[in-house]
């Protein structure tokens, strides 16, 4: 039959077909897999396995998405960003573990638990902002998350596991909220460009080794519940100049400071209990004098503050004798003041950045 139709129609019709292969796609798309309990479904993972960037949505065949289960994306090497639906209350254990090509994640707001070793081994991880509402973090959730920058715990935080970011050797700077009342074993090991600590007014406990082998680490400023610092709490810290508490010392291991042999230990002169020497390091009133130190300021920038990434766009440094001050960024300048209580402001430095009056700025002390 064939011998009948012209060949220029053949032609024709050869490259009809060929244009249509050379426009199918080079990869299947992944397809979400899932499991629908009641009126709620738990994503379970993908076919094929994810790669590139993965958005979890809301719902599905009009039921809500409220889970991410246990080992549901693990080893997917190939994805780089993932972005959360706001009805998602859950990331279970293992969840997105070792894929180490991810950079970004966007938690949806809704987010209450991560889970075990959910993040743990992602190492190009650069950036997930912590939602306000989080209540739970497992133990080794984000360990190894060697390109994470800066972590910040909101209040709402009131449990962390152990270890849950060792070897987050990128991490410069931590901020724990108000709402967890210990710090678990190892939590922030190896953690070895952490420059400085500030806690929430209700963290009572450091476990064994939680900041142990933070090689960076210079300050530590503790609130007024602190009552016990584990063994090698701050084993390994040889940068560690000053530790600073607001009360009476805490219980204190031999070995809590072992290898910090240049750290002070730092109280009100009112504080009772304190001698001259503490599990081996020398302790000193926060009046006694203090040679002039450089505070070093970071202006950041963020494109929401939903869900804000902070990014570094300028650094500088300020010479200070005191030990705690407070800065502020208003109108290119930098000011200080000793108290907030009855504040003098007063310029210390200038900034020439051009600003964008859509993005959001902020200001933030290594």
């Amino acid at each position: 039959m064939l011998a009948h139709i012209p060949s220029a129609v053949l032609n024709l019709v050869r490259i009809c077909a060929l244009l249509l292969l050379l426009a199918l796609p080079i990869a299947v798309r992944a397809e979400l897999t899932f499991v629908v309990v009641g009126t709620q479904v738990t994503i379970t993972g993908s076919s094929p396995a994810a790669s590139g960037s993965l958005v979890i949505p809301a719902t599905i065949n009009e039921l809500r998405v409220t889970s991410i289960a246990e080992w549901a994306f693990a080893g997917c090497t190939s994805l780089t960003n993932v972005t959360l639906g706001d009805t998602i209350t859950s990331i279970g254990n293992s969840a997105f573990t070792f894929c180490s090509g991810l950079v970004r994640v966007e938690l949806g707001k809704n987010v209450s638990t991560i889970g075990e070793y959910a993040f743990a081994g992602c190492g190009s991880l650069i950036a997930t902002a912590i939602p306000d509402g989080l209540i739970s973090i497992g133990t080794s959730a984000f360990a190894g998350c060697k390109s994470l920058t800066s972590v910040t715990i909101p209040d709402s935080v009131t449990t962390m596991g152990a270890a849950a970011f060792y070897e987050c050797r990128g991490l410069t700077s931590v901020t724990i909220g108000n709402g967890l009342t210990s710090i678990g074993a190892a939590t922030f090991t190896d953690c070895r460009k952490l420059t400085s600590l500030s806690f929430g007014s209700r963290v009572a406990i450091l476990e064994d080794s939680a900041f142990s082998d933070c090689t960076s680490l210079v300050s530590v400023y503790f609130g007024n519940s602190l009552t016990t610092l584990g063994s090698a709490a701050f084993r390994g810290c040889t940068s560690l100049r000053g530790v600073y508490f607001l009360r009476s010392p805490p219980v204190v291991e031999p070995d809590t400071f072992t290898g910090a042999n240049n750290a002070t230990l730092y109280y009100p002169e009112d504080a009772p209990g304190w001698v001259t020497s503490i599990a081996g390091r020398p302790t000193a009133d926060w009046a006694a004098p203090e040679p002039s130190v450089n505070d070093t300021l970071v202006l950041e920038v963020a494109e929401n503050l939903r869900n804000p990434i902070w990014t570094p766009i300028s650094t500088c440094s300020i010479a200070s004798t005191d030990r705690r001050r407070f800065y502020r960024f208003r109108a290119n300048v930098i000011e200080t003041t000793p108290t907030l209580s009855n504040p003098l402001w007063a310029p210390v430095a200038t900034n020439r950045l051009t600003l964008d009056p859509q993005r959001f700025y902020r200001l933030r002390g290594l």
